[in-house]
């Protein structure tokens, strides 16, 4: 609190252009509770002791409207935002300025300048919110993000703005505090010395004009010590103070010797800093060209995969609370809810309901049996109370009648939510069975290849790409793949990223596979495969509909897998459009993050019976060819048959397992082939077979096309024809092909 309250007292003082600058104020709103208030004390002195006195008063004013905000809101729930705090920032400075020039009568120009304050102390604010959001991460050793390493920054050189206000002759401390912080910084590999002595040049001369021949000099002699950063601290202040004095006099100003003695007391101070407390400098390094380990690794896919399903349960979340919230809970609500609706507006509720409460609850209840057995109540079985007493009887019909099909529906919503409880047990199973495939991964991996992390980083820097970490495996099977987790895709294009790969390992590389969650991309290229699949695609909505209840998905993952993805919603129409392209999406965003086919089974699953008070089913058929070796497995659940077709022969592929969405404990039916070169692979959903699977299967043994496209054409057009199709049709057909 009291280091709050220096810090506020400091920030009073800054000034840009020889204007004051309301940093104090905003540093204090960016705090909270007790901290804030002390603060807030530290400027309300420093206004007292360096703002003109024309304008002390409002700024007075200010100060106590902070403090009478920040009393209020202590100790309750309200939500931790930097916009709310840059808004009242804002607001709290504004409106005694706005008062200041209506009661002046001062012109635009004023008025403008009021507004122009107020905007910087709205700013100032947002950024010292996220500078101590930063420290407090770096302090728990949690990722700190790029925002608050420039809030950071944009802080210090603000403080050191107000630094620059104090001066005990001949000594003036912010070009003290400058020199000392460029020497410690000269310490990190990261080159941060370089950058910050140029800003805290620039700082120097925004504060005052005649520290001109100092901010050259600190700039030049903070880009001279960054260069000697790996030599010791005694070679880097003797280098800095041989470049720090010949530069000072180009300044031209007669107090040159004072920026000598101030030069003097910061490299002292900086000679004497312990080493042990330089962590905070060098803790956040550059971590492109690190050393990977495997324990990093492994923590960046724990990480992923937990923003994943992160990311899932909001979505699931946010669908249930929709379609599951209830305003009615029983009968006694449904007749609050009719009373509510009807005899708000009625002139005799005062008799009905307080001289007759009693008597008016008990004819309500009366209604109960006549809805529970027909669902429905009309004026044969409305109390004689109603009909005799009632001027708005066939009111209460329609509120009645209404509100119990609204209770009955979302007490249905309600039941299906709670299961949630036991399907729970299933997601647990299915997040077990993921990190159990993901230890069989690790088992895979022949080598970690931690040179050739370091070479794609180096790569990457010179691409000027941002990445957080790399990391480059084998497997036992010697295929070479480069995993690259970073905050955003890359900028750089891809053929040239793999062209520059290539080049590298001298190894053919596949166009990355890219997906994201929340805040992070992972980056995958794989060694290319000896195969490829040229995929074909056909689809028709049933007749009248505009949306297709139909989904299908294709894409190849980091280990060389092709997955085709089909599923097909329980009927026709948007309802049977929401549940497969959840199906199909959710499957795309787990695979790709690296769950197995069972945990991504039980996943979405669970995910379907909890998402809405109705059924809520869809088959799933996926198709899994091995790039490398032929290998395919298809797995099943709720769908129709898929045909193998090689030269003029067929083999079907079909399962008993049902949809997924209906019960607990759902699984696959699996089947496993070995493909050659020029197999077609065709996978259909129930429009497409019809009633009759094997006229299906003995038209695709008959077609003469090598082309996918053509062959998901005809068999789309086929089934299109047939009179009982009234279904959707979608049709994927792949032909397995050498690789380019």
């Amino acid at each position: 609190m009291l280091l709050c309250a220096a810090l506020g007292f400091f920030g009073s003082q800054v000034s840009f252009l020889g204007v004051p600058a309301p940093a104090g104020f905003a540093f204090a709103l960016s705090l909270a509770d007790q901290y804030a208030l002390s603060a807030l004390a530290g400027v309300f002195f420093g206004a007292l002791l360096f703002y003109p006195v024309d304008k002390q008063l409002f700024f007075v004013i200010s100060i106590l409207g902070a403090v009478i905000v920040k009393l209020i809101v202590a100790g309750k729930q309200i939500k931790n935002s930097s916009l709310l705090r840059s808004v009242a920032a804002f607001v709290l400075l504004f409106l005694p300025l706005l008062i200041k020039n209506r009661f002046l009568n001062l012109g635009t120009a004023d008025l403008l300048f009021s507004v122009a304050e107020s905007l910087i102390a709205c700013a100032l604010c947002y950024f010292f919110y996220y500078a101590f959001l930063g420290l407090y991460k770096i302090k728990n050793e949690r990722e700190v993000s790029f925002v608050s390493y420039i809030s950071l920054a944009l802080s210090g050189l603000v403080f050191l703005c107000g630094l620059c206000g104090f001066e005990i002759a001949p000594f003036n401390l912010g070009r003290i505090a400058a020199i000392f912080f460029v020497i410690l910084l000269s310490s990190s590999p990261a080159k941060t010395a370089a950058p910050f002595s140029i800003c805290a040049a620039a700082a120097l001369v925004i504060c005052r004009a005649n520290f001109l021949g100092s901010a050259f000099a600190l700039a030049a002699g903070g880009l001279t010590a960054s260069c000697f950063s790996r030599f010791g601290k005694g070679i880097r202040i003797f280098f800095f103070a041989l470049i720090y004095a010949p530069f000072l006099l180009l300044g031209a100003s007669s107090q040159w010797i004072y920026g000598l003695f101030d030069c003097g007391i910061g490299l002292v101070l900086s000679a004497l800093f312990p080493k042990k407390w330089l962590y905070l400098f060098q803790k956040q390094q550059s971590r492109i060209l690190s050393e990977p380990t495997e324990s990093r690794r492994m923590a960046s896919k724990l990480k992923f995969t937990a923003a994943t399903l992160s990311e899932m349960q909001s979505a699931v979340e946010a669908i249930s609370k929709k379609l599951c919230r209830n305003e009615l809970s029983g009968f006694d609500a449904l007749y609050d809810y009719c009373a509510k609706r009807v005899c708000k507006k009625c002139g005799l509720k005062l008799f009905c309901w307080e001289t007759n409460y009693n008597q008016t609850m008990d004819a309500f209840r009366r209604v109960t049996p006549a809805l529970k057995e027909k669902g429905t109540v009309d004026e044969k079985s409305l109390p004689p109370y109603f009909l005799n007493q009632c001027a708005k009887s066939s009111e209460i019909i329609q509120a009645a009648n209404s509100g119990y099909r609204e209770m009955i529906s979302k007490e249905a919503a309600r039941r299906k939510v709670l299961e949630a409880k036991q399907i729970a047990a299933e997601q647990f199973e299915g997040i077990s069975q993921m990190l159990n495939e993901f230890g069989e991964e690790l088992s895979e991996i022949s080598k970690l290849d931690s040179e050739g992390a370091k070479q794609v980083g180096c790569m990457l820097e010179k691409l000027d790409e941002e990445v957080r970490e790399i990391y480059c495996i084998r497997d036992r099977y010697d295929r070479y793949r480069i995993e690259i987790y970073a905050s955003k895709p890359l900028r750089s294009d891809s053929h040239i990223l793999v062209e520059e790969l290539e080049e590298l390992f001298g190894r053919s590389f596949d166009l990355p596979s890219v997906v994201s969650a929340k805040d992070l991309v992972k980056i995958t290229f794989f060694e290319k495969a000896r195969f490829s699949l040229s995929i074909g695609k056909y689809q028709q909505n049933a007749s009248g509909n505009r949306l297709s209840g139909d989904s299908f998905e294709t894409f190849a993952d980091s280990k060389g897998f092709c997955h085709l993805i089909l599923s097909d919603g329980m009927g026709t129409g948007g309802r049977a459009a929401v549940d497969s392209i959840m199906t199909c999406g959710f499957v795309l965003k787990l695979l790709k993050s690296g769950f197995g086919f069972e945990a991504a089974l039980k996943l979405i699953n669970s995910a379907l019976l909890v998402k809405a008070g109705g059924e809520s089913t869809a088959t799933l058929d996926i198709g899994c060819v091995d790039l490398y070796t032929g290998a395919m497995e298809f797995l099943k659940a709720g769908a129709p048959l898929s045909i193998i077709k090689r030269d003029h022969k067929t083999v079907s592929v079909s399962g008993s397992s049902l949809p997924i969405g209906i019960l607990q404990g759902i699984a696959y039916d699996r089947h496993r082939f070995y493909l050659r070169k020029g197999d077609m692979v065709i996978m259909v959903t129930d429009g497409a077979v019809g009633e009759d699977a094997a006229a299906l299967e003995s038209f695709i043994r008959n077609l003469n096309t090598d082309s996918p496209k053509d062959m998901a054409n005809q068999i789309g057009e086929y089934a299109a024809k047939k009179k009982e199709s009234r279904d959707d049709i979608t049709v994927l057909a792949a032909k397995l092909v050498e690789a380019e």
